[in-house]
Protein backbone atom coordinates (compact mmCIF):
# COMPACT_ATOMS: atom_id res chain seq x y z
CA UNK A 1 0.00 0.00 0.00
CA UNK A 2 0.98 3.66 -0.22
CA UNK A 3 1.58 6.30 2.48
CA UNK A 4 -1.04 9.00 2.50
CA UNK A 5 1.59 11.67 3.45
CA UNK A 6 4.64 10.99 1.25
CA UNK A 7 3.08 8.61 -1.25
CA UNK A 8 5.81 5.98 -1.03
CA UNK A 9 5.24 2.24 -0.95
CA UNK A 10 5.04 0.70 2.53
CA UNK A 11 4.19 -2.79 3.84
CA UNK A 12 0.58 -3.76 4.13
CA UNK A 13 -0.75 -3.42 7.67
CA UNK A 14 1.95 -0.89 8.80
CA UNK A 15 0.95 1.57 11.54
CA UNK A 16 3.80 4.06 10.76
CA UNK A 17 5.42 5.11 7.47
CA UNK A 18 9.09 4.03 7.44
CA UNK A 19 9.96 6.91 5.16
CA UNK A 20 8.32 9.98 6.78
CA UNK A 21 7.35 8.46 10.14
CA UNK A 22 3.71 9.62 10.09
CA UNK A 23 1.18 7.48 11.92
CA UNK A 24 -1.24 5.66 9.68
CA UNK A 25 -4.83 5.37 10.96
CA UNK A 26 -6.69 4.05 7.85
CA UNK A 27 -5.14 0.59 7.65
CA UNK A 28 -7.96 -1.16 9.47
CA UNK A 29 -10.44 0.65 7.31
CA UNK A 30 -8.68 -0.63 4.22
CA UNK A 31 -8.72 -4.17 5.54
CA UNK A 32 -12.35 -3.77 6.51
CA UNK A 33 -13.13 -2.48 3.06
CA UNK A 34 -11.31 -5.35 1.52
CA UNK A 35 -13.27 -7.79 3.69
CA UNK A 36 -16.55 -6.20 2.65
CA UNK A 37 -15.58 -6.62 -0.99
CA UNK A 38 -14.76 -10.26 -0.37
CA UNK A 39 -18.11 -10.70 1.35
CA UNK A 40 -19.88 -9.13 -1.60
CA UNK A 41 -18.03 -11.43 -4.00
CA UNK A 42 -18.84 -14.49 -1.94
CA UNK A 43 -22.50 -13.45 -1.70
CA UNK A 44 -22.71 -12.86 -5.43
CA UNK A 45 -21.08 -16.23 -6.06
CA UNK A 46 -23.61 -17.91 -3.79
CA UNK A 47 -26.44 -16.26 -5.69
CA UNK A 48 -24.94 -17.16 -9.03
CA UNK A 49 -24.23 -20.82 -8.31
CA UNK A 50 -27.37 -22.36 -6.84
CA UNK A 51 -28.26 -26.05 -7.02
CA UNK A 52 -31.64 -27.77 -6.66
CA UNK A 53 -31.96 -30.49 -4.12
CA UNK A 54 -32.66 -34.07 -5.32
CA UNK A 55 -36.14 -33.86 -3.84
CA UNK A 56 -36.94 -30.71 -5.85
CA UNK A 57 -35.53 -32.33 -9.00
CA UNK A 58 -37.72 -35.42 -8.55
CA UNK A 59 -40.82 -33.31 -7.93
CA UNK A 60 -40.28 -31.25 -11.10
CA UNK A 61 -39.61 -34.41 -13.17
CA UNK A 62 -42.79 -36.13 -11.95
CA UNK A 63 -44.85 -32.97 -12.53
CA UNK A 64 -43.52 -32.63 -16.06
CA UNK A 65 -44.26 -36.27 -16.83
CA UNK A 66 -47.82 -35.92 -15.55
CA UNK A 67 -48.43 -32.80 -17.66
CA UNK A 68 -46.97 -34.37 -20.81
CA UNK A 69 -48.93 -37.62 -20.38
CA UNK A 70 -52.10 -35.63 -19.82
CA UNK A 71 -51.45 -33.80 -23.08
CA UNK A 72 -50.96 -37.14 -24.81
CA UNK A 73 -54.32 -38.30 -23.45
CA UNK A 74 -55.95 -35.18 -24.92
CA UNK A 75 -54.23 -35.78 -28.28
CA UNK A 76 -55.32 -39.43 -28.22
CA UNK A 77 -58.92 -38.41 -27.48
CA UNK A 78 -58.83 -36.07 -30.47
CA UNK A 79 -57.49 -38.81 -32.75
CA UNK A 80 -60.12 -41.26 -31.51
CA UNK A 81 -62.91 -38.73 -32.11
CA UNK A 82 -61.60 -38.11 -35.63
CA UNK A 83 -61.43 -41.85 -36.32
CA UNK A 84 -64.96 -42.46 -35.02
CA UNK A 85 -66.29 -39.63 -37.18
CA UNK A 86 -64.67 -41.23 -40.23
CA UNK A 87 -66.09 -44.59 -39.12
CA UNK A 88 -69.57 -43.04 -38.95
CA UNK A 89 -69.25 -41.58 -42.44
CA UNK A 90 -68.04 -44.92 -43.80
CA UNK A 91 -71.10 -46.77 -42.38
CA UNK A 92 -73.60 -44.06 -43.19
CA UNK A 93 -75.32 -46.23 -45.82
CA UNK A 94 -75.32 -49.24 -43.49
CA UNK A 95 -77.42 -47.43 -40.88
CA UNK A 96 -79.81 -45.94 -43.41
CA UNK A 97 -83.38 -46.44 -42.28
CA UNK A 98 -85.05 -49.44 -43.86
CA UNK A 99 -88.38 -48.12 -45.16
CA UNK A 100 -90.43 -50.27 -47.50
CA UNK A 101 -94.07 -50.11 -48.45
CA UNK A 102 -96.23 -52.32 -50.61
CA UNK A 103 -95.61 -50.32 -53.78
CA UNK A 104 -92.23 -48.76 -53.18
CA UNK A 105 -88.83 -49.81 -51.88
CA UNK A 106 -86.37 -47.19 -50.64
CA UNK A 107 -84.03 -49.82 -49.25
CA UNK A 108 -83.68 -53.56 -49.45
CA UNK A 109 -82.86 -56.32 -47.03
CA UNK A 110 -79.16 -57.16 -47.24
CA UNK A 111 -78.08 -53.68 -48.30
CA UNK A 112 -76.49 -53.04 -44.89
CA UNK A 113 -73.61 -55.07 -43.48
CA UNK A 114 -75.62 -55.29 -40.25
CA UNK A 115 -78.62 -56.99 -41.85
CA UNK A 116 -78.98 -60.58 -40.63
CA UNK A 117 -78.50 -63.40 -43.12
CA UNK A 118 -81.52 -65.30 -41.85
CA UNK A 119 -84.63 -64.06 -40.07
CA UNK A 120 -86.92 -66.42 -38.22
CA UNK A 121 -90.61 -65.86 -37.48
CA UNK A 122 -90.77 -62.72 -39.58
CA UNK A 123 -94.21 -61.37 -40.49
CA UNK A 124 -95.50 -61.96 -44.03
CA UNK A 125 -95.36 -58.70 -45.98
CA UNK A 126 -96.93 -59.82 -49.29
CA UNK A 127 -100.68 -59.46 -49.22
CA UNK A 128 -101.08 -62.20 -51.85
CA UNK A 129 -99.76 -64.86 -49.43
CA UNK A 130 -101.90 -63.54 -46.58
CA UNK A 131 -104.96 -63.49 -48.86
CA UNK A 132 -104.45 -67.12 -49.85
CA UNK A 133 -104.10 -68.20 -46.21
CA UNK A 134 -107.27 -66.34 -45.22
CA UNK A 135 -109.25 -67.89 -48.07
CA UNK A 136 -108.00 -71.37 -47.21
CA UNK A 137 -108.79 -70.93 -43.52
CA UNK A 138 -112.22 -69.48 -44.26
CA UNK A 139 -113.18 -72.39 -46.48
CA UNK A 140 -111.46 -75.36 -44.82
CA UNK A 141 -110.70 -74.20 -41.28
CA UNK A 142 -107.63 -73.24 -39.27
CA UNK A 143 -106.59 -76.86 -38.67
CA UNK A 144 -106.58 -77.58 -42.38
CA UNK A 145 -104.53 -74.46 -43.03
CA UNK A 146 -101.97 -75.56 -40.44
CA UNK A 147 -101.57 -78.95 -42.13
CA UNK A 148 -101.38 -77.30 -45.56
CA UNK A 149 -98.54 -75.01 -44.40
CA UNK A 150 -96.68 -77.94 -42.90
CA UNK A 151 -96.91 -79.80 -46.20
CA UNK A 152 -95.39 -76.98 -48.25
CA UNK A 153 -92.04 -77.98 -49.72
CA UNK A 154 -90.82 -74.59 -50.91
CA UNK A 155 -92.05 -71.01 -50.53
CA UNK A 156 -94.40 -69.77 -53.22
CA UNK A 157 -94.22 -66.60 -55.25
CA UNK A 158 -96.98 -64.01 -55.12
CA UNK A 159 -98.17 -65.08 -58.59
CA UNK A 160 -98.46 -68.67 -57.45
CA UNK A 161 -100.44 -67.65 -54.35
CA UNK A 162 -102.89 -65.63 -56.46
CA UNK A 163 -103.29 -68.50 -58.92
CA UNK A 164 -104.12 -70.93 -56.11
CA UNK A 165 -106.42 -68.38 -54.51
CA UNK A 166 -108.57 -68.17 -57.67
CA UNK A 167 -109.87 -71.73 -57.24
CA UNK A 168 -110.63 -71.20 -53.55
CA UNK A 169 -112.46 -67.96 -54.42
CA UNK A 170 -114.80 -69.87 -56.75
CA UNK A 171 -115.59 -72.50 -54.13
CA UNK A 172 -116.15 -69.86 -51.49
CA UNK A 173 -118.41 -67.80 -53.75
CA UNK A 174 -120.54 -70.91 -54.40
CA UNK A 175 -121.09 -71.42 -50.67
CA UNK A 176 -121.95 -67.76 -50.24
CA UNK A 177 -124.38 -67.92 -53.18
CA UNK A 178 -126.11 -70.93 -51.57
CA UNK A 179 -126.35 -69.03 -48.25
CA UNK A 180 -124.30 -71.69 -46.54
CA UNK A 181 -122.71 -71.03 -43.15
CA UNK A 182 -119.66 -72.27 -41.38
CA UNK A 183 -120.02 -75.50 -39.48
CA UNK A 184 -119.53 -75.57 -35.72
CA UNK A 185 -116.59 -77.70 -34.66
CA UNK A 186 -115.39 -79.39 -31.50
CA UNK A 187 -111.88 -80.64 -30.77
CA UNK A 188 -111.67 -84.36 -29.96
CA UNK A 189 -108.19 -85.72 -29.25
CA UNK A 190 -106.64 -82.85 -31.14
CA UNK A 191 -108.84 -83.30 -34.19
CA UNK A 192 -111.58 -80.95 -35.30
CA UNK A 193 -114.99 -82.58 -35.74
CA UNK A 194 -118.24 -81.09 -37.01
CA UNK A 195 -121.02 -80.70 -34.48
CA UNK A 196 -124.40 -82.21 -35.43
CA UNK A 197 -127.83 -81.33 -34.17
CA UNK A 198 -130.67 -83.63 -33.05
CA UNK A 199 -131.96 -83.79 -36.58
CA UNK A 200 -128.64 -85.21 -37.72
CA UNK A 201 -127.69 -82.14 -39.71
CA UNK A 202 -124.42 -80.31 -39.08
CA UNK A 203 -124.76 -77.23 -36.94
CA UNK A 204 -123.83 -73.97 -38.53
CA UNK A 205 -122.74 -70.69 -37.00
CA UNK A 206 -121.81 -67.56 -38.91
CA UNK A 207 -121.88 -66.98 -42.66
CA UNK A 208 -118.77 -67.10 -44.79
CA UNK A 209 -116.82 -63.90 -45.37
CA UNK A 210 -116.63 -62.66 -48.94
CA UNK A 211 -113.33 -62.83 -50.86
CA UNK A 212 -113.43 -59.03 -51.26
CA UNK A 213 -113.57 -58.57 -47.51
CA UNK A 214 -110.76 -61.07 -46.97
CA UNK A 215 -108.63 -59.35 -49.61
CA UNK A 216 -109.08 -55.98 -47.87
CA UNK A 217 -108.10 -57.53 -44.55
CA UNK A 218 -105.06 -59.16 -46.17
CA UNK A 219 -103.82 -55.83 -47.54
CA UNK A 220 -104.25 -54.12 -44.16
CA UNK A 221 -102.42 -56.94 -42.40
CA UNK A 222 -99.65 -56.81 -45.01
CA UNK A 223 -99.20 -53.07 -44.40
CA UNK A 224 -98.95 -53.67 -40.65
CA UNK A 225 -96.54 -56.57 -41.12
CA UNK A 226 -94.37 -54.48 -43.44
CA UNK A 227 -94.01 -51.79 -40.77
CA UNK A 228 -93.10 -54.43 -38.19
CA UNK A 229 -90.59 -56.00 -40.58
CA UNK A 230 -88.97 -52.61 -41.20
CA UNK A 231 -88.64 -52.02 -37.47
CA UNK A 232 -87.00 -55.41 -37.04
CA UNK A 233 -84.42 -54.62 -39.73
CA UNK A 234 -83.82 -51.13 -38.31
CA UNK A 235 -83.26 -52.60 -34.84
CA UNK A 236 -80.68 -54.98 -36.28
CA UNK A 237 -78.91 -52.13 -38.10
CA UNK A 238 -78.79 -49.70 -35.19
CA UNK A 239 -77.88 -52.26 -32.54
CA UNK A 240 -75.19 -53.73 -34.79
CA UNK A 241 -73.74 -50.31 -35.51
CA UNK A 242 -73.70 -49.34 -31.82
CA UNK A 243 -71.86 -52.53 -30.86
CA UNK A 244 -69.38 -52.03 -33.70
CA UNK A 245 -68.86 -48.38 -32.75
CA UNK A 246 -68.17 -49.18 -29.08
CA UNK A 247 -65.71 -51.90 -30.06
CA UNK A 248 -63.83 -49.61 -32.45
CA UNK A 249 -63.83 -46.78 -29.88
CA UNK A 250 -62.20 -49.03 -27.29
CA UNK A 251 -59.60 -50.48 -29.65
CA UNK A 252 -58.73 -47.13 -31.23
CA UNK A 253 -58.33 -45.48 -27.79
CA UNK A 254 -55.94 -48.21 -26.62
CA UNK A 255 -53.91 -48.12 -29.84
CA UNK A 256 -53.66 -44.31 -30.06
CA UNK A 257 -52.74 -43.86 -26.40
CA UNK A 258 -50.18 -46.66 -26.49
CA UNK A 259 -48.52 -45.38 -29.66
CA UNK A 260 -48.31 -41.79 -28.40
CA UNK A 261 -46.88 -42.65 -24.98
CA UNK A 262 -44.48 -45.31 -26.26
CA UNK A 263 -43.46 -43.06 -29.13
CA UNK A 264 -42.68 -40.19 -26.74
CA UNK A 265 -40.46 -42.32 -24.52
CA UNK A 266 -38.79 -43.86 -27.55
CA UNK A 267 -37.91 -40.41 -28.88
CA UNK A 268 -36.58 -39.41 -25.43
CA UNK A 269 -34.47 -42.55 -25.29
CA UNK A 270 -33.01 -41.86 -28.74
CA UNK A 271 -32.17 -38.26 -27.82
CA UNK A 272 -30.58 -39.30 -24.53
CA UNK A 273 -28.51 -41.99 -26.31
CA UNK A 274 -27.27 -39.55 -28.95
CA UNK A 275 -26.36 -37.00 -26.27
CA UNK A 276 -24.47 -39.37 -23.94
CA UNK A 277 -22.86 -41.82 -26.34
CA UNK A 278 -19.03 -41.83 -26.45
CA UNK A 279 -18.49 -43.59 -29.78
Amino acid sequence: MYCKNCGKVIDDGSNFCEHCGIKLNYAPEVVQADNSKENELSTSNEKKFTYDSPEQTNKSFVANEIVMNFRLIVYAAGLVALYLFAFYLFHLDDIKRFDRSLNHEESYWGESCYDPDILYNTPITAWEHIYYDKLYEELYGAEALYREKAARVAPRTTEQSLKLADKIEKDLNKKIANNEKKHLYIIVKGEKQIMYGLDGKPLTSEPYQTPEHLKEEAKKEATKNTAEFCEIINDYRHSGFEKDLKKHALYSAIICLSLLILGRYLIKAIKWTNKNKTL
